[in-house]
Order: structure tokens, then C-alpha cells, then sequence
């Protein structure tokens, strides 16, 4: 028996085996995920213990049996796991991407080596669809942290996880790519995620199509990501992807409260106004905030569920006809924090107030493109995003607010500032008196 001959058949045997753990470890994985979600067993009946025990067999015929003996029966087992491989890739076709990622948040495997099989399991197929990518792509930015927990960062330097996805696709069967055309698409990858960390406002990720360039870039990509340079860029473009989501989203959801509670008081004051029937923004506003409140609650939360809900909040508080309110419903609605009596001197205090604020928008917003409140010389002010195109609005119209809302809005917005400029002053001794 040739030592050639040996080492051949010993090399054929460990591939044996290690598609055999992951093919059980997809196995454990689908069962899990139909627990979890289904509350019932996937549709298959695949006797892997049967299957381990022939594994082992042939392992110790290796040891008494020539090489030209023990080769067939290796096919054999091999041509048993395809069927297997078929059988699990079946049933996968029936799970979404989202129950991928919703059951690694919601179990939290504590083997790190899970996601390692998974994608050994779907480099091992040939079909290459955009459930299989999206998979992939998850998968790839778990196994990149070195975690089980699918919220963890990038701890291990980008050597290790590029070595690490060079042992996951060795045994890819999908189509290789042209060697130069790898560094321009590790490129992109990285361009993409320099782009992402320069968002500073979460409207940036839509308005500048941050996250959809990413996932289309990933798309395209497609079958590229079984090469490990190129799987490994787009994982650590992911993480940081997800870091800048998570960081702005949590300014954001603080805004999306308060102007919830906003808009839960104009629809009261409504109410009290003898309205029998919220408007159509109110409703759509609603029906929005259940959609917004359902994703979160199932971690299922996307920058289009953000951006619908903040349309519908724009809406309410741009759109709504409040001319049929009393002065006192409208300070209440709009929360302003005090009231401005007497007619001779309203004028003395709007003007001046309204000119400075103004003024503001009209030197350092162009009053096009993305509303943007943290710019330099705006970001003091605190705008909302509605506050911010009521402005808008009024500087194009001369200086004059073009309707009683948008009056309003900057009023509110005038005195809110006023009220936490005062407040600030109070919290330091000895400061001039503050001045929008």
C-alpha cells in the first residue's frame, strides 16, 4: 500500500467528515428554527446516527483494508450525504433570511462554530439565489465577531477572519471569480463602509442611499462572496454598517417618541374640538406607529420602518389643519412651555425671535435636498425635522409663515429653544442672559 495512496484516501476521509458536522450541525439548526418559530419538526426524516455509524466503519476498514477496497465504499457515503444535503436544503428553501437572523438573536447559540457550518453548508451548493446571499451574508458577519450573538463587534483583526473564511469556502462548488477582479470589489466594500461611518443623522442612510448601496453592491456581487478576501470585506463592512445603525437609531427613536407624544396631544385637543373624525394623516400616522412598534418588538426593525414612520409624523404636523383650534389648544398641542399675552407686546417679542431664527435657517440651510438639523450654526437650536421645513418654507416666502400651522410650529419651536437656553443659564452661575 503506497504512502501516496494513504494520504489520498486519510484527505478524502477528513472531507467526509467535516461536510458530515455540517450537514448535522444545518440539521440541529432547521430543527431549532421550527421549534422556535413553528412550534413542530421539519417535514425530513434523516437517520443520522445510522449515517455516523457507517462514517465510523469505514474509518477503522481504513486501517485493515487497501486503499482500491475502501475507496468505493467513501463514494458511497459521499453520494449518501448529497441526498442528505438535498433533503435539508429542501426544507431551507421555506425559511426567509429574517428567521436566520431572528434565530441566532433569540437563541443565542453558544457554539461560535454554528455559523462556521452553516456556510460550509451553503458553499457545498451549487444553487445560488438571494435568500442563499442574504443567509450568507449574515452568517458571515456572525462568524467574523468570533460570537454566537449576532449584536457583537469586531474584536479579531482582519487577517484572522480572512484566514478563517479561507477554510469555510475551501470546499465552495460555487463559480470562482476572475482573480483581478477581487481587489477593486474589496475596494468598494471598504469605500462603502468609510462612507457609512460619515453619517452623522439617520435621515443619511436613506436620503444618501447609504444602505441601499451596500446591499446592492452585495447583490452584484452575488456569487463572489466564496472568495475569502471578498467575503471577508463585506463582513467587516457590515459591522460597521450595523454599529452607525445602532448609534443613530438611538438618537433618532428618542426623537420619534417625543414627536409621538406630540402628535397623541394634537389628536386630544382634536378630540376636544368637537372633531368626530381623526384625519387621514392621523390614521396613517396610527397605522405606522403599529408597524414601527411590531418590527422593533420582533428585532425585525429597518431604515424603511423608520423612514415611513417619520413621513407620517411629517405629515401630521405639517399637514393637519389646526386653524380650528383655540390659541390655548395650540400652545398645548405643540407643547409650548409658556404664553405670550397682550397684543401690543406680541409683536415685540415674535419679531425679533422669528428674525434670529430665520435668519439661522436661511445663512446656514439651503433650503434643498436632506433636512439636516446638526449642521454647523443650526445644531444649537435643536430643530425638529418639522420645525426645520416650517422654516423653509417661510424664508421662501419672504420671511412671513405661509400658513397658521407653520406660525405654530416656529413658535413652539421659538419658545422651546428660549426655555432651554434659560435653563442652561440657570445651570451656570454668573452667565450672561441667554438670547435666541
Amino acid at each position: 500500500m503506497s504512502v501516496e495512496k494513504i494520504q489520498l484516501l486519510h484527505d478524502d476521509y477528513i472531507r467526509l467528515t467535516e461536510r458530515f458536522k455540517a450537514l448535522w450541525t444545518f440539521n440541529q439548526f432547521l430543527r431549532g428554527v421550527y421549534k422556535t418559530f413553528f412550534s413542530s419538526e421539519p417535514g425530513y426524516k434523516l437517520d443520522f446516527n445510522a449515517l455516523y455509524e457507517e462514517i465510523r466503519a469505514v474509518a477503522a476498514q481504513m486501517n485493515t483494508s487497501l486503499p482500491e477496497a475502501v475507496a468505493p465504499r467513501l463514494r458511497e457515503l459521499w453520494e449518501k450525504l448529497d441526498a442528505f444535503a438535498r433533503e435539508l436544503r429542501e426544507t431551507d428553501r421555506r425559511v426567509s433570511p429574517s428567521f436566520v437572523r431572528r434565530f441566532f438573536e433569540k437563541v443565542r447559540p453558544q457554539d461560535e462554530k454554528i455559523a462556521f457550518h452553516l456556510l460550509r453548508f451553503y458553499f457545498s451548493q451549487a444553487e445560488v439565489d438571494e435568500d442563499v446571499i442574504d443567509k450568507v451574508d449574515f452568517l458571515a458577519t456572525v462568524a467574523a465577531t468570533g460570537r454566537a450573538d449576532p449584536e457583537a463587534s469586531l474584536t479579531r483583526p482582519r487577517v484572522a477572519i480572512q484566514k478563517l473564511f479561507e477554510s469555510v469556502t475551501a470546499a465552495s462548488v460555487w463559480p470562482r471569480l476572475e482573480s483581478g477582479m477581487t481587489p477593486p470589489i474589496v475596494r468598494a466594500f471598504d469605500e462603502l463602509a468609510t462612507d457609512m461611518n460619515r453619517a452623522r443623522e439617520f435621515e443619511d442612510l436613506v436620503s444618501e442611499r447609504l444602505l441601499n448601496n451596500v446591499r446592492t453592491m452585495k447583490r452584484r456581487v452575488a456569487s463572489g462572496l466564496a472568495n475569502a478576501e471578498i467575503l471577508t470585506a463585506v463582513a467587516c463592512c457590515n459591522l460597521t454598517t450595523r454599529s452607525v445603525f445602532h448609534r443613530l437609531y438611538e438618537k433618532e427613536e428618542r426623537r420619534l417618541d417625543e414627536a409621538t407624544g406630540r402628535i397623541t396631544d394634537l389628536e386630544r385637543e382634536l378630540t376636544r374640538g368637537g372633531e368626530e373624525k381623526a384625519s387621514e394623516e392621523f390614521r396613517r400616522f396610527r397605522e405606522s406607529r403599529i408597524r414601527y412598534d411590531r418590527q422593533a418588538t420582533e428585532r425585525n426593525l429597518r431604515a424603511q420602518h423608520i423612514h415611513e414612520l417619520k413621513h407620517a409624523i411629517s405629515e401630521v404636523l405639517q399637514k393637519f389643519d389646526i386653524s380650528g383650534l383655540e390659541a390655548e389648544d395650540i400652545d398645548e398641542a405643540l407643547e409650548l412651555v409658556e404664553e405670550v399675552e397682550g397684543d401690543e407686546h406680541e409683536a415685540a417679542f415674535w419679531k425679533p425671535a422669528m428674525d434670529r431664527l430665520l435668519g439661522a435657517v436661511e445663512l446656514y440651510d439651503d433650503g434643498q435636498g436632506p433636512v439636516r438639523t446638526d449642521i454647523s450654526g443650526l445644531s444649537h437650536l435643536k430643530l425638529e425635522t418639522w420645525e426645520l421645513l416650517a422654516a423653509r418654507k417661510t424664508v421662501a416666502a419672504g420671511g412671513e409663515p405661509p400658513s397658521e400651522r407653520d406660525r405654530a410650529i416656529l413658535q413652539g419651536a421659538i419658545l422651546r429653544v428660549k426655555a432651554e437656553q434659560e435653563r442652561d443659564a440657570l445651570a451656570a452661575p454668573g452667565a450672561a442672559s441667554p438670547d435666541l
